[in-house]
């Protein structure tokens, strides 16, 4: 990643499935690998996000977000939102927005059913993009925001004019 230039990796701080029984030193585990990643992230100067993840993966409440991404120091990183893993919790987002400010780094946007991710364009599943947009601009958040969804359309042109729609739908506000 260093040497293409990015200034920012982001990493799952796990697989699944996660047993309850394994959680806690699966999470202390977690933490050191974050660690030894950091010290070779500062040393390449690039940053770290740890993402949140659905279902039982590590990270996949913004409690457990925060405590891994402690493990990054404060200026090493942060975490990256992905509105697609908040599984029936999507009515959380825009406050998980406001509990994250310190630390959130980047954004991996898409929509789903509520129940799983499903990876569709923003405005089509159950995501208040109302409410997070206004979260959004109320943090301050000026992050990389990374479109992570299947697109209609048979060819790549007409799969970039389906991005380009909700792209522009997004910026013009017609979500609020």
């Amino acid at each position: 990643a260093a040497q293409l230039g990015a200034p920012l990796v982001v990493l799952h701080a796990s697989y699944e499935p996660i047993a309850d029984h394994t959680r806690a030193d699966r999470l202390v585990q977690a933490q050191q690998q974050i660690n030894a990643l950091t010290r070779l992230a500062t040393d390449q100067d690039c940053g770290l996000a740890i993402e949140l993840l659905p279902r039982t993966c590590l990270g996949n409440r913004v409690d457990e977000l925060l405590l891994l991404a402690s493990a990054l120091g404060p200026t090493s990183g942060g975490v990256c939102l992905d509105t697609n893993h908040g599984m029936d919790r999507y009515r959380e987002l825009p406050g998980d927005i406001q509990r994250l400010r310190p630390v959130l780094r980047a954004l991996h946007i898409s929509d789903y059913d509520g129940v799983d991710e499903q990876h569709q364009l923003p405005g089509t599943g159950v995501v208040d993009w109302a409410a997070c947009f206004r979260a959004l601009r109320e943090i301050g958040y000026r992050g990389p925001c990374t479109y992570e969804c299947a697109l209609a359309g048979a060819t790549p042109q007409e799969r970039l004019h389906t991005l380009a729609e909700n792209f522009a739908w997004i910026t013009r506000g017609s979500h609020d």
